[in-house]
């Protein structure tokens, strides 16, 4: 999926994306090169070295809590927060993704 691709998705599908499975928010963030760890209750940081390189250290982390039942739909306001971030960042994703910008 293309950056374009995975912010269409996350709004289509705002109030049924899980934390986990195929088409869970862990996996669209690796899918971005994003990294993920696990801290305390539930909660995950991503991270992505090159993004932070290349917003000379705007973007430094994001989290959300994956406690709850984690293939069922998560609380929207975490994928809503991580589709922000995607769309905030969309062209410097896009240029570590070796993707086609639309500027």
């Amino acid at each position: 999926m293309t950056v374009d691709e995975i912010i269409g998705f996350l709004r289509d599908r705002i109030a049924n994306v899980a934390c986990d499975g195929v088409d869970g928010l862990l996996v669209i963030m690796e899918r971005l090169g994003f990294k993920c760890r696990e801290a305390s209750a539930g909660h995950r940081v991503f991270t992505h070295p090159e993004l932070t390189r290349k917003t000379n250290r705007q973007f430094m982390s994001h989290s959300i809590n994956c406690d709850h039942k984690t293939r069922r739909p998560m609380p929207k306001h975490y994928v809503k927060d991580t589709m922000k971030l995607i769309e905030k960042y969309a062209e410097q994703l896009k240029e570590i993704n070796g993707e086609e910008s639309n500027v």
